[in-house]
């Protein structure tokens, strides 16, 4: 059943090539891209989630080459930040006008965030804020930022909001 819902959900668009589907039950789910030099690993702890609370997750960026990378964001722009979405609710973080940097050093660069399952923004058709997200199956986005090295961007992952 699972391989079924994950065909289905790569056919509709939800999920690039590297995404993970949500298991029969909540549990960790990790998905890593790599690139020459370099390894992106996000890992939730669960899968499935009732909507407006948050999951726990890790961002692992693996730096295998021996210079440092410009990131041309930081933390004051919600760099890393997590929301889902799907095809119905976009919902993608929002960035920050704060000018800043930061730099990933060689070796694994650890960052604990975690995936909000709220509307990213409120309007009059969404009120009160933050507001929970409907029921359903989305995916992972993140705000990821612009760098000095060519960094690949995390894989999706699926979240069940019940």
């Amino acid at each position: 059943m699972a391989a079924v819902f994950a065909a289905a959900v790569t056919l509709a668009g939800w999920a690039g090539p590297a995404a993970a589907a949500p298991s029969s039950a909540a549990s960790p789910v990790t998905v890593t891209t790599t690139s020459p030099g370099w390894s992106v690993t996000l890992k939730v702890n669960k899968d499935s989630v009732r909507a407006g609370l948050s999951i726990p997750a890790t961002l692992i960026i693996t730096n295998r080459t021996s210079q440092p990378a410009t990131v041309y964001s930081c933390a004051a722009n919600g760099v890393y930040a997590i929301k889902v979405e799907n095809s119905k609710i976009p919902n993608g973080p929002v960035t920050g006008a704060v000018e800043c940097r930061s730099t990933l050093r060689p070796g694994r660069n650890v960052f604990h965030r975690r995936v909000r399952t709220d509307y990213e923004t409120c309007s009059e058709d969404t009120p009160p804020c933050p507001k929970p997200l409907p029921a359903g199956m989305y995916r992972t986005v993140m705000n990821w930022p612009t760098f000095s090295a060519r960094v690949p961007r995390p894989g999706t992952l699926l979240i069940r909001l019940t």
